[in-house]
């Protein structure tokens, strides 16, 4: 028979249904808080990387890329606008100077010579016939002045014998003046032929002159248009390896464009670029260290571009060793532009955290733990990076990335 619970004992058992939910819930917790202080406890100290606070020296520069190109090379461009109609060569190959590259369609550039060719001849004739013509009309005008010195002569023999009866009073007064008129007509007659022979004579310079002058430019222009057909044969200005080459058939190009590069591969330089705010840093004579790999090259900038494009300056670096076996043309390689040096300052190994000099919150190794703390760091190189406080010598610290410890504030080791 059923009995009534009293309230104390409902009370009771409603209690131990949620205790041990609770007990359950609370073991629970143990054990993961237990499994996850364990699972810490397990990482490797090979994981990370460490490096030792140590003395020595830190390269500071402006830090950019750089690409590897031929120290000796020359360009060869389209003289003319035209399409390609054969290519002789490959990328890669090497060819001697004179050597043809491509064939272009050279026929309108032949036709529009010939053509030149042809009015040359005709402005040589021209000023030929220019200058009979001028012989012509100066031998006339002096046959005139002739006439007319012949003419005067005779009138001043008349006024003369005319003077001379009138002084022994054979003649007449009218007969003296009309002797004198037709004397001062033939002067003046004269005169003006000789004038005029001087004037035709200096305009028929002149005209000759400005004649030859543009038969001289024309034929300079003839001579141009005859090396622009000269240099559309694309040869090879110079013995070497070809870098480049257009080499689609059928392509147009256009006056300028560039058809292939000759370079010389037994030594390289750099052509790097990097933001016009370091403009003040990067000046020739800079010290410049370069990675191509695993090789370390040492370098000077030897070039400046100061022109600004695309908020970048350009510079080409001249290397210690051009002949480096670690280069090649289109290689691009690291490179530092050095701008301070510190010698005998504690240091540790440059790493991903690094960005530039502040505070950085590190893990230090303190035995089996490591622990985080917080390190003023100063200069940074390519490989170190200057302690200015929080480690002492002989300190490690890890200097690889350490995002998925993000929150933590120790790590243990083993």
């Amino acid at each position: 028979m059923d009995r009534t619970l009293s309230r104390r004992e409902r009370l009771t058992m409603r209690l131990r249904s949620w205790l041990r939910p609770a007990i359950v819930l609370g073991t629970a917790l143990i054990a993961v808080y237990g499994a996850v202080r364990l699972i810490e406890r397990r990482y490797d100290i090979a994981e990370f990387t460490l490096s030792a606070a140590e003395y020595g020296s830190v390269e500071a520069g402006v830090g950019t890329s750089a690409l590897v190109e031929a120290e000796v090379q020359q360009i060869v461009t389209s003289p003319i606008s035209s399409h390609i109609m054969a290519v002789h060569h490959r990328t890669g190959e090497e060819v001697e100077a004179g050597t043809p590259l491509l064939s272009l369609d050279l026929q309108q550039a032949s036709d529009s010579y010939q053509k030149a060719v042809e009015e040359e001849k005709m402005r040589r004739l021209k000023l030929v016939q220019l200058e009979a013509n001028q012989q012509t009309r100066l031998a006339d005008l002096g046959m005139r002045i002739k006439v007319a010195e012949t003419t005067l002569s005779s009138r001043q023999r008349q006024l003369r014998g005319e003077q001379q009866l009138d002084s022994i009073g054979s003649g007449t007064t009218e007969r003296v003046r009309q002797a004198q008129a037709d004397y001062e007509t033939a002067r003046l007659e004269l005169e003006q032929l000789r004038q005029q022979l001087r004037g035709e004579q200096t305009s028929a310079q002149a005209e000759r002159e400005v004649q030859q002058l543009e038969l001289q430019v024309f034929r300079a222009d003839l001579a141009a248009l005859g090396r622009t057909l000269e240099q559309a044969q694309v040869r090879a200005p110079r013995s070497g390896t070809l870098t480049f080459l257009h080499s689609s058939v059928g392509a147009q190009v256009s006056p300028g464009e560039k058809l292939a590069v000759i370079s010389d591969l037994s030594s390289y330089r750099l052509k790097g670029e990097a933001p016009e705010r370091y403009a003040d840093r990067i000046v020739p004579g800079a010290q410049v260290r370069i990675r191509a790999g695993q090789a370390e090259l040492n370098g000077v900038v030897s070039n400046v571009n100061p022109l600004s494009q695309q908020g970048n300056i350009s510079f080409l670096v001249s290397l210690a060793e051009p002949n480096h076996p670690a280069l090649r043309p289109g290689l691009r390689v690291e490179a530092r532009i050095l701008t301070a040096l510190r010698d005998s300052v504690l240091r540790i190994r440059n790493g991903s955290f690094y960005e530039e000099p502040r505070i950085y919150s590190l893990f230090v190794r303190e035995g089996n733990v490591l622990r985080r703390r917080d390190v003023r760091l100063g200069l940074g190189g390519y490989d170190y990076v200057e302690v200015l406080s929080g480690l002492k010598p002989g300190e490690q610290v890890v200097v690889s990335d350490m995002q998925d410890f993000a929150d933590h504030r120790e790590i243990r080791v083993k």
